[in-house]
Protein backbone atom coordinates (compact mmCIF):
# COMPACT_ATOMS: atom_id res chain seq x y z
CA UNK A 1 0.00 0.00 0.00
CA UNK A 2 1.04 3.60 -0.51
CA UNK A 3 -0.15 7.10 0.23
CA UNK A 4 -2.59 8.23 -2.41
CA UNK A 5 -2.05 11.86 -3.42
CA UNK A 6 -5.27 12.18 -5.41
CA UNK A 7 -8.43 12.99 -3.49
CA UNK A 8 -11.48 10.77 -3.85
CA UNK A 9 -9.61 7.51 -4.40
CA UNK A 10 -12.76 5.37 -4.69
CA UNK A 11 -14.29 7.71 -7.26
CA UNK A 12 -11.04 7.55 -9.25
CA UNK A 13 -11.20 3.73 -9.21
CA UNK A 14 -14.88 3.76 -10.23
CA UNK A 15 -14.03 5.91 -13.25
CA UNK A 16 -11.05 3.67 -14.01
CA UNK A 17 -13.30 0.58 -13.99
CA UNK A 18 -15.80 2.21 -16.35
CA UNK A 19 -12.97 3.28 -18.70
CA UNK A 20 -11.54 -0.25 -18.60
CA UNK A 21 -14.87 -1.65 -19.82
CA UNK A 22 -15.20 1.07 -22.45
CA UNK A 23 -11.69 0.48 -23.79
CA UNK A 24 -12.25 -3.29 -23.92
CA UNK A 25 -15.36 -2.68 -26.06
CA UNK A 26 -13.40 -0.46 -28.47
CA UNK A 27 -10.59 -3.05 -28.66
CA UNK A 28 -12.87 -6.01 -29.27
CA UNK A 29 -14.88 -4.14 -31.92
CA UNK A 30 -11.71 -2.96 -33.68
CA UNK A 31 -12.53 0.71 -33.11
CA UNK A 32 -8.91 1.85 -32.87
CA UNK A 33 -9.83 5.46 -33.73
CA UNK A 34 -11.87 5.64 -30.52
CA UNK A 35 -8.96 4.18 -28.52
CA UNK A 36 -6.79 7.11 -29.59
CA UNK A 37 -8.83 9.37 -27.30
CA UNK A 38 -7.66 7.42 -24.26
CA UNK A 39 -4.07 6.42 -25.06
CA UNK A 40 -0.67 8.02 -25.38
CA UNK A 41 0.74 8.17 -28.89
CA UNK A 42 3.37 5.54 -28.05
CA UNK A 43 0.86 3.06 -26.68
CA UNK A 44 -1.49 3.65 -29.61
CA UNK A 45 1.30 2.80 -32.06
CA UNK A 46 1.94 -0.43 -30.15
CA UNK A 47 -1.75 -1.38 -29.98
CA UNK A 48 -2.32 -0.64 -33.69
CA UNK A 49 0.65 -2.80 -34.61
CA UNK A 50 -0.50 -5.61 -32.31
CA UNK A 51 -4.02 -5.46 -33.72
CA UNK A 52 -2.83 -5.64 -37.35
CA UNK A 53 -0.12 -8.27 -36.81
CA UNK A 54 -2.33 -10.46 -34.66
CA UNK A 55 -4.84 -10.86 -37.46
CA UNK A 56 -7.50 -9.97 -34.94
CA UNK A 57 -11.08 -10.54 -35.79
CA UNK A 58 -13.81 -8.55 -34.13
CA UNK A 59 -15.26 -10.26 -31.12
CA UNK A 60 -18.03 -9.77 -28.63
CA UNK A 61 -15.85 -9.43 -25.54
CA UNK A 62 -17.61 -8.73 -22.27
CA UNK A 63 -16.29 -8.13 -18.79
CA UNK A 64 -18.01 -10.51 -16.38
CA UNK A 65 -16.19 -9.52 -13.19
CA UNK A 66 -13.88 -6.55 -12.65
CA UNK A 67 -11.74 -5.61 -9.67
CA UNK A 68 -9.45 -2.58 -9.54
CA UNK A 69 -6.82 -1.63 -6.98
CA UNK A 70 -4.13 1.01 -6.85
CA UNK A 71 -0.64 -0.43 -7.10
CA UNK A 72 1.40 2.77 -6.84
CA UNK A 73 2.15 6.18 -8.25
CA UNK A 74 5.08 8.45 -9.04
CA UNK A 75 5.78 11.92 -10.32
CA UNK A 76 8.80 13.19 -12.21
CA UNK A 77 9.86 16.46 -13.81
CA UNK A 78 10.76 16.69 -17.47
CA UNK A 79 13.51 18.93 -18.83
CA UNK A 80 10.85 21.47 -19.78
CA UNK A 81 9.76 21.66 -16.13
CA UNK A 82 6.45 19.88 -16.62
CA UNK A 83 5.42 17.35 -14.00
CA UNK A 84 4.51 13.91 -15.31
CA UNK A 85 2.36 11.91 -12.90
CA UNK A 86 1.84 8.17 -13.23
CA UNK A 87 -0.65 5.92 -11.49
CA UNK A 88 -0.59 2.12 -11.65
CA UNK A 89 -3.88 0.26 -11.39
CA UNK A 90 -4.25 -3.52 -11.26
CA UNK A 91 -7.34 -4.83 -12.99
CA UNK A 92 -8.33 -8.45 -12.59
CA UNK A 93 -11.42 -10.54 -12.95
CA UNK A 94 -13.19 -12.52 -15.66
CA UNK A 95 -13.88 -11.85 -19.35
CA UNK A 96 -15.93 -13.79 -21.84
CA UNK A 97 -15.78 -13.79 -25.64
CA UNK A 98 -19.24 -14.41 -27.13
CA UNK A 99 -20.55 -17.70 -25.75
CA UNK A 100 -17.25 -19.03 -24.37
CA UNK A 101 -16.58 -19.76 -20.73
CA UNK A 102 -15.17 -16.79 -18.77
CA UNK A 103 -11.39 -16.58 -18.55
CA UNK A 104 -9.30 -14.91 -15.85
CA UNK A 105 -7.29 -11.79 -16.59
CA UNK A 106 -4.81 -9.86 -14.49
CA UNK A 107 -3.14 -6.72 -15.82
CA UNK A 108 -1.61 -3.50 -14.59
CA UNK A 109 -2.38 -0.29 -16.45
CA UNK A 110 -0.15 2.79 -16.32
CA UNK A 111 -2.06 6.07 -16.49
CA UNK A 112 -0.24 9.33 -17.14
CA UNK A 113 -1.06 12.99 -16.77
CA UNK A 114 1.02 16.16 -17.13
CA UNK A 115 0.42 19.39 -15.26
CA UNK A 116 0.81 21.41 -18.48
CA UNK A 117 -2.01 19.73 -20.39
CA UNK A 118 -5.76 20.21 -20.22
CA UNK A 119 -6.06 16.50 -20.94
CA UNK A 120 -6.95 14.16 -18.11
CA UNK A 121 -5.40 10.79 -17.40
CA UNK A 122 -4.40 8.75 -20.47
CA UNK A 123 -3.40 5.12 -20.79
CA UNK A 124 0.36 4.83 -21.30
CA UNK A 125 0.99 1.12 -20.76
CA UNK A 126 -0.57 -2.28 -20.19
CA UNK A 127 1.27 -5.12 -18.47
CA UNK A 128 -0.30 -8.57 -18.75
CA UNK A 129 0.49 -10.29 -15.45
CA UNK A 130 0.29 -14.05 -15.93
CA UNK A 131 0.69 -14.66 -12.21
CA UNK A 132 -3.02 -14.97 -11.48
CA UNK A 133 -4.18 -14.96 -7.88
Amino acid sequence: NFEWEIPEKEKFLDVARSKFIELQKHWSSGDLAELENFCTEGLMEHLSKEFKEGGRVYSNLSVVELNAQLEGNKSSKSQSGATLSEVYIRFNGLMRDSDSLPIKFNEVWTLQKTNTSNQGWVLAGIFQDDQLD
